[in-house]
């Protein structure tokens, strides 16, 4: 009786243990999707911050076609159109704490055509559930030469902070993890 009293505990010894095995490998890899989920819902939403913000840009670029920027007159035109279609605030008129998390991102060269998208403009554009604790501050670099805009992110992935470079990252870890 003894022999299969300790036997039995010898086995629920086990099971226990790969019980609790199982749980921590399920734990982790719900973490791992958890994870993976927010960074593809950044990447969706820099796609959409793209998008609404080049149709600003070209407009921009189409209005101010045959406007010579080094004539004054032309100048102050461009600017007014700029106001009028850019989404954003001028990255040096951004609060100091979205300049401040803008110094880590060494990578980029922030310049007067970056742009600041705060909360309010994000929500205008039908984005949702952005929090700029939680997801760090967006910035949108427009290309007037292009007509392209890059949108850049204070906090990134992986140390990858522009839209560029995180698609490139997804796409290579998507080619790995499907090979």
């Amino acid at each position: 009786m003894k022999k299969e009293s300790g036997k039995s505990t010898i086995f629920l010894l086990i099971i226990t243990i790969l019980v609790l095995v199982g749980i921590a490998l399920i734990i982790n890899f719900a973490k791992q999707m958890m994870i993976e989920t927010k960074n593809q819902d950044l990447r969706t939403n820099m796609l959409l911050m793209q998008a609404e913000t080049k149709k600003g840009l070209e407009e921009v670029c189409f209005r101010t076609v045959n406007l010579d920027s080094t004539k004054e007159e032309d100048l102050n035109k461009i600017n007014e159109i700029k106001n009028e279609y850019l989404k954003g605030i001028i990255l040096e008129n951004a609060p100091e704490e979205v300049k401040e998390a803008t110094k880590e991102i060494t990578e980029i060269d922030l310049n007067e055509n970056c742009y600041y998208l705060n909360e309010d403009i994000i929500k205008q554009m039908g984005i949702e559930n952005i929090e700029e604790k939680e997801d760090g501050y967006f910035i949108v670099k427009y290309d007037f030469s292009n007509a392209n805009v890059e949108v850049i992110n204070t906090k990134g992935y992986n140390g990858s902070h522009t839209l560029t470079q995180i698609n490139k990252d997804l796409s290579n870890e998507e080619s790995i993890s499907g090979e």
